[in-house]
């Protein structure tokens, strides 16, 4: 069955008066400047409709409208180790299922990743926040990149603007990887990872478990043998294997890039991927 190509941003917002909740609209792009702090939210509401955008960071109680609900996620879990930065909320029928948090510079080393796309990503630091200067956008990062430390945080400007071209491996724990294009491989062999908004041109092996890949185009094939992998939102152009567990999936389509121009347009998506496992 083929599924609707369009996806709907929450536009209702209001605010309230005296002791009401503050509701906010996911209007927003999800892909905001590190600095700003922005809350994103993906997935579905309680409809099914698929669900994209970002708001102001969430304070004094505010919360954020999906469907006929309004939902104020604390930013805590295995991604939300150090809070205060700005973070990502999964949402399936207008449920939280996941969020995803990206650190504050002050809460540990940030590298930022500056010149002309010349650079070396630091592979092995724990506890440390990548970010990238708006100067290297479009410029391609040459090389692989293995990540092994803990608790990095790879937060990318946007995909086409922040390219890793070559091979990238998740080989720490608790690895979050953001907003960019890999011009490679994608490798997760490790366990609590999370992928959210990337776009990969070659294939993806997620073998490690409790992992999450959300928001993201492959154009290869997604190949799961891990146990558990949340997967919401996803287009995958190449064969959609799971052998694994199956966690929370749905909301993912398969596409095909007839005019091979990189860019997934409206027309090219079809139908919604089966996930079995």
């Amino acid at each position: 069955m083929s599924r609707p190509a369009t996806i709907v941003t929450i536009a209702i917002a209001t605010i309230a008066t005296g002791c009401e909740q503050r509701r906010l609209a996911a209007s927003g792009d999800v892909q905001a400047d590190y600095a700003e702090e922005r809350t994103s939210v993906v997935g579905t509401d309680s409809g099914g409709t698929s669900i994209r955008g970002s708001t102001d960071p969430l304070t004094g109680g505010a919360c954020i409208v999906v469907g006929d609900d309004c939902v104020a996620p604390e930013a805590a879990g295995t991604f939300c180790e150090r809070d205060g930065g700005p973070y990502d909320i999964i949402v399936v029928d207008g449920e939280v299922v996941g969020v995803i948090c990206y650190p504050p510079a002050a809460d540990g080393e940030t590298t930022v990743v500056e010149g002309d796309g010349d650079v070396v990503v630091p592979q092995n630091e724990n506890n440390t926040t990548v970010t990238f200067e708006e100067a290297t956008n479009g410029i391609p990062i040459e090389g692989d990149l293995v990540i092994d430390g803990n608790n990095v945080a790879v937060y990318g400007n946007g995909v086409d603007e922040t390219v890793i071209k070559g091979n990238v491996v998740l080989d720490g724990n608790n690895v979050r990887l953001r907003g960019l294009t890999i011009d490679g491989n994608l490798s997760v062999p490790r366990n609590s990872l999370a992928m959210v908004f990337v776009k990969v041109t070659g294939d993806v092996l997620i073998s490690g478990n409790n992992n999450v890949f959300t928001g993201s185009d492959v154009f290869g094939d997604l190949t799961i043998t891990g146990n558990n992998t949340v997967l919401v939102q996803n287009r995958v152009q190449g064969a959609f294997e799971i052998s694994g567990t199956t966690g929370i999936c749905t909301d993912n389509a398969a596409f095909t890039d007839a005019n091979d121009d990189g860019v997934i347009d409206a027309t090219e998506i079809g139908d919604d991927l089966v996930c079995g496992g």
